[in-house]
């Protein structure tokens, strides 16, 4: 994508939130697993140590609309690509006790609204078989005439999704980083 033409939203929170130029054109957009990236943050060991993980990208659309604040988003996550560095963990978090692959093979974000101006994308988060709501702070947004970038953040409490084991020794919340791509189909 070339940035020349593009319609850049960054946001953060020691800068000032900027409006966009232009914005993408209406359509829809595929999310392209190979340039997506979803990182999990948490902490463990009682609060002590942090713990990174990612997951994979299964597929996703992206569709922009007119006005713009009804675009949505979808994205589905292999819930069994948990990797952390650390093969027993990832075992141990794909197991029944958390994640239950087996019986919840995918984690699916679906967002409804964005607000890009605010820096917020709205939805939900279904991971467990639960579907609560979901904000995702906005960081980043790039259109272009050839697909879309957007990098940000939401606040997950796993609690609420009914992952409830090693309450104490394993964080309550979460952060989920994205950054995703999607190309104009």
């Amino acid at each position: 994508m070339t940035r020349s033409s593009a319609a850049l939203v960054r946001h953060s929170p020691t800068e000032q939130r900027t409006t966009v130029s232009s914005r993408p054109t209406p359509g829809t957009y595929s999310l392209d697993p190979a340039r997506t990236t979803i990182e999990l943050r948490a902490k463990h060991m009682f609060g002590l140590a942090g713990v990174r993980a990612t997951f994979q990208l299964t597929s996703g659309e992206v569709v922009v609309a007119e006005p713009w604040s009804a675009s949505t988003a979808r994205a589905v996550i292999d819930a069994s690509s948990f990797r952390s560095g650390n093969p027993t963990r990832d075992e141990h978090v794909q197991q029944p006790k958390f994640l239950d692959v087996e019986r919840y093979p995918e984690i699916v974000v679906d967002l409804a609204s964005a607000d890009l101006g605010a820096g917020t994308a709205t939805g939900t988060l279904t991971a467990h078989g639960v579907t609560r709501p979901l904000q995702v702070d906005v960081e980043e947004f790039t259109a272009d005439s050839d697909g879309l970038v957007l990098r940000g953040t939401a606040r997950v409490d796993r609690y609420e999704h009914g992952l409830t084991a090693s309450k104490g020794l394993a964080g309550r919340w979460m952060t989920l980083a994205i950054t995703a791509t999607a190309v104009r189909r």
